[in-house]
């Protein structure tokens, strides 16, 4: 464990660092989150505070799921959207 850091944030730098090549096996994934002692519900946290995506790939007559980090053009649009220039307006739900 590093100081400061809380288990939310580690598991989002293991993520990072293992998806930085591009997709990595689901399975392969929870299994080396937990030889990090990573929990499956800390990943599942990390993953989608991270926007991460899962995508199945037709092996060997078989799907077999992978996890990718979205694109940098992805997050771009999804940041554009988040935040509104100053001539939109937003409307808030109560």
């Amino acid at each position: 464990d590093s100081p400061g850091k809380s288990k939310l944030d580690e598991s989002m730098e293991f993520i990072r660092a293992r998806l930085a090549e591009g997709p990595v096996s689901t399975a392969e994934l929870h299994a080396d989150a937990k030889a990090e002692n990573i929990s499956l519900a800390t990943l599942r946290r990390a993953l989608q505070k991270l926007g991460a995506e899962h995508i199945c790939r037709r092996e060997e007559n078989a799907g077999k799921w992978y996890t990718a980090l979205p694109t940098a053009y992805q997050v771009a649009q999804v940041e554009h959207v988040a935040q509104p220039n100053s001539n939109e307006q937003v409307e808030q739900v109560t």
